[in-house]
Formats: C-alpha cells, structure tokens, sequence
C-alpha cells in the first residue's frame, strides 16, 4: 500500500484521545482532523481497489463524516 499521508504534530490530537473523543469530532476544523480524513478517505480507496483486484466486488460504499 502506498504512503496515505501524515499527521501534523497537534497537542489537541493527544487531548482529544485522552479525554476519548476523536480529534476530528472535538477539533474539526484542525490540520490534523483534516488529515485523519484525508488518509482515512485515502485507506478506503485503498481498500477498494484491492478488493476489486481480488475479484470482491463491494456493492455500496461510503463514507459519512459528521
């Protein structure tokens, strides 16, 4: 698999993970939200076009951020 990308050195991240709440729900708008997305977005894809390599056909895929 290749390099999905990388997260920004953010103290809110180890906040948000000590008080158990995902950084990308207590702090959206941060550049390390945006890349847990983007490398999460990237993992499904990823994932994907493995299964599609596999002959797996996937018959619904999405992703919903809130």
């Amino acid at each position: 698999m290749p390099f999905l990308g990388g997260v920004p050195i953010d103290p809110r991240v180890t906040k948000s993970g000590d008080e158990g709440v995902p950084v990308v729900k207590s702090f959206p708008e941060s550049p390390a939200a945006a890349a847990y997305r983007d490398i999460a977005g990237k993992t499904a894809a990823q994932l994907y076009v493995l299964s599609m390599e596999a002959g797996k056909y996937l018959e619904t895929f999405s992703l919903k951020w809130k």
